[in-house]
């Protein structure tokens, strides 16, 4: 009788901690980023993450994915947790943190396309709207004062983006079927060879002489932002109430860089992002009137 209101409630915290957990990926890679290359920061991070995960899925897991599902792990694991995070790194080099923050503010409007053209799904015409006003305000942020920091790092940023849309549309799909501790888990375990060997190839040869700090930031950032952040993330998804918080991450990551790295976040910064907060309200609110709308259509 109160397992709905239990598993709802257990589903919330768990995307509550999605939301802190991705809005320390930023800073905790910019951290990274002080002893380490962008490559063997992500790489470590997600070797560190398939380390953990391998022993759940032994102990824990009953099912191994069939050949289609490990085809589409595989894409997914390459895209979301792999080739995005080494973009985010790599344009760090150059770009402020929360700048990054920004420009990726792309990915929900690159993921409604996604989700639209791969699995069909039909929305409104004020809805598309919507997604057409929040991509040209980040076109417009992007135009905005950052041709000083050379085009080459903003062009990686949005390709990372677009690893991370697609990668997640795909990632979608799974979790209606599986657990996402299932899916993630598997994830990291099936790149688990590229991002050992990616790690040793760009190993520092005075690993051994690094502060402890250096370490732990690479443990934090592959267990809690990227395998911990994922999963509570893809849970947050069965929860309508968890969506609605969702639509707060940008805000988030700002707060948790300005807190972590003191990364002084401007007026001209804080004011996109709630212009594009709002704008992913509107969107998500439609969504879900279209979503209603259906259902009681059918109902008929």
């Amino acid at each position: 009788m109160h397992d709905k209101p239990h598993n709802e409630m257990v589903l919330f915290c768990f995307g509550i901690a999605g939301v802190f957990a991705f809005s320390s990926f930023l800073p905790l890679i910019d951290i990274a980023l002080i002893d380490f290359s962008p490559y063997f920061a992500v790489a470590g991070g997600a070797s560190i993450a398939g380390l953990t995960a391998l022993p759940i899925l032994i102990f824990v897991s009953k099912t191994r994915p069939s050949w289609e599902e490990t085809s589409n792990l595989f894409v997914s694991g390459v895209a979301l947790l792999f080739a995005f995070p080494a973009c985010i790194g790599v344009g760090l080099s150059t770009i402020l943190p929360s700048e990054i923050a920004l420009t990726l503010s792309f990915i929900p409007f690159l993921n409604a396309l996604f989700l639209a053209t791969k699995n069909g799904n039909v929305f409104s015409r004020r809805f598309w709207i919507f997604i057409l006003l929040g991509t040209l305000l980040i076109i417009f942020f992007i135009l905005d004062g950052q041709e000083s920091k050379g085009w080459l790092p903003i062009m990686v940023i949005i390709l990372g983006g677009w690893f991370a849309s697609y990668g997640y549309s795909i990632s979608v799909n799974l979790v209606i079927k599986k657990e996402s501790l299932w899916v993630v888990s598997w994830s990291f375990v099936i790149i688990l060879p590229i991002s050992l060997l990616t790690s040793w190839t760009f190993l520092p040869e005075f690993i051994f002489y690094l502060p402890v700090m250096s370490i732990v930031t690479i443990i934090l950032l592959g267990i809690f932002s990227m395998y911990f952040g994922m999963i509570s993330w893809f849970s947050g998804l069965r929860s309508g109430r968890v969506q609605s918080v969702q639509l707060t991450q940008l805000l988030f990551a700002l707060i948790f860089i300005s807190l972590i790295i003191e990364d002084n976040i401007t007026s001209r910064n804080l004011v996109f992002a709630l212009f594009l907060t709002c704008i992913f309200c509107l969107c998500h609110r439609e969504k879900e009137r279209i979503l209603v709308l259906r259902r009681e259509y059918n109902a008929k």
